[in-house]
């Protein structure tokens, strides 16, 4: 196999897996133009370029690895590319993208040396096609969405923003649920020492026992609600509410099917929320003082109670008030999310394929070259004082791209991204409102699949 160039993208990559991953699947076409290394570096860079034509990657790919022998002067058609990828499929590229997340090393761990990682999906759009739709799913309502849809299920660091685990799914139908692509498919993925943030829509029986029978360390907001399961308390660990309680079996679980309640940990503590702009409007109303209106007129914080469960019961090595600061870096997983979506991407539809398992090759390699990306930025901050999250990610993909394309040596291109450090900002208050109203001309009509 031909070794891989010493590139600041596509050197992150390294030999071993790339022996391994390659060897599988269909064997190599002999004295084809296009061999599978060059097209598992060309869907790579796709990823990397979605700006470009697929054959204009692949000219920009050409002049970083090499004019390949067997082209004798003449370039593959766009025909050929298409059946080189399908000769490749995504299955070898979903086998890379997870033996390169297994390699990650962890910028940070928490308490016991527990690596972070909170749990979410998000749904990723694909070409209007018959394929797709079919495959996928459409969003309907009373009108149907413009583009089938894809859902993703990731495992994000909290502390690098890395996506340690992930599995697609269609949108709709069977097996398409958030629960039902963990379980499926996404369990097995979880790295050992492990812990795992969830937001109240993974609050279910039957998940969370699974998680606890495996010994993985979850912490989940509790379910509110007329329907939901309350748990029974067993005993106060401290005064600062945080008990140790039993979550029992759903009615839907017949008594004959052996299941058991579940001996968990439950932590209530107040969440910072911020006063709406009507009500402190209306404040300043019936005051009418100067003094106090002024007072009012910055954004003031009100509390409110947030429950969370998890099975960390040991209240002294993973005391409450550690938990509840750590739940607050969930939502570190909708920015890497944004990253990928409108960032990297920054398209209207973030594939190019029109049919399945095309757009499932490049959906792995999405996720295989940003999590690329991430270990540049993270091997950017070794020797700084700073986390690969405070680094701005579009500052340090302009310069990565740029790298890649100029051939900038890896010495000078880490000390460039560990000086895109974030500024601090304190005090960010975004009140909703509606910045673009609808426009007033009609829907393009959906052609739906036959």
């Amino acid at each position: 196999m031909t070794q891989i160039p010493a590139n600041a993208f596509l050197g992150a990559v390294s030999q071993a897996l790339l022996q391994r991953v390659l060897s599988t699947g269909r064997p190599e076409r002999r004295g084809g133009k296009l061999p599978r290394l060059l097209v598992f570096q060309l869907v790579l860079a796709m990823a990397l370029r979605p700006d470009r034509s697929i054959p204009a990657v692949l000219e920009e790919l050409i002049e970083i690895v090499g004019v390949p022998a067997n082209w004798r002067g003449t370039k593959p058609k766009p025909s050929s590319i298409t059946s080189a990828r399908d000769r490749l499929g995504w299955k070898p590229v979903r086998q890379a993208y997870r033996d390169h997340a297994e390699e990650l090393g962890s910028s940070r761990r928490w308490l016991s040396g527990l690596r972070v990682a909170g749990l979410d999906a998000t749904t990723l759009r694909t070409p209007d096609s018959p394929e797709n739709e079919a495959a996928f799913g459409r969003p309907g309502g009373r009108q149907p969405a413009g583009y089938p849809m894809i859902r993703c299920l990731g495992l994000v660091d909290v502390f690098d923003h890395s996506v340690r685990a992930a599995t697609f799914g269609p949108y709709k139908g069977a097996g398409s649920g958030e629960l039902s692509l963990a379980k499926d498919h996404l369990l097995d993925q979880i790295p050992e020492k492990t812990l795992i943030l969830m937001d109240r829509g993974f609050c279910a029986y039957s998940w969370l026992q699974t998680l606890d029978t495996r010994k993985i360390p979850f912490v989940v907001r509790l379910k509110t609600g007329k329907n939901t399961v309350t748990p029974i308390t067993q005993e106060t660990l401290t005064r600062r509410k945080d008990w140790l309680v039993d979550f029992p079996v759903p009615n839907s679980y017949r008594p004959q099917s052996g299941a058991e309640s579940i001996a968990l940990r439950r932590i209530k503590w107040i969440a910072p929320k911020q006063r709406s702009k009507r009500k402190r409007k209306r404040k300043r109303k019936q005051n009418g003082k100067a003094k106090r209106a002024e007072k009012t007129a910055r954004p003031r914080r009100r509390s409110r109670h947030v429950e969370l469960l998890t099975n960390l019961t040991d209240h002294e090595a993973f005391p409450r008030e550690e938990i509840a600061k750590l739940y607050l870096s969930r939502w570190q997983v909708e920015f890497a999310f944004r990253e990928i979506k409108s960032t990297l991407t920054n398209r209207k539809v973030e594939f190019r394929s029109k049919r399945p398992e095309r757009v499932l090759q490049e959906a792995y390699a999405l996720l295989l070259a940003y999590n690329l990306l991430r270990q540049r930025m993270a091997e950017a901050t070794k020797r700084t004082k700073h986390v690969p999250i405070n680094l701005s990610f579009t500052d340090c993909l302009h310069a990565i791209r740029h790298a890649y394309v100029t051939g900038r040596p890896l010495s000078r291109l880490l000390p460039r991204l560990a000086s895109y450090v974030l500024p601090k900002r304190e005090r960010r208050w975004y009140p909703r409102a509606v910045k673009a109203r609808a426009t007033r001309f009609p829907t393009k009509s959906v052609a739906t699949a036959a």
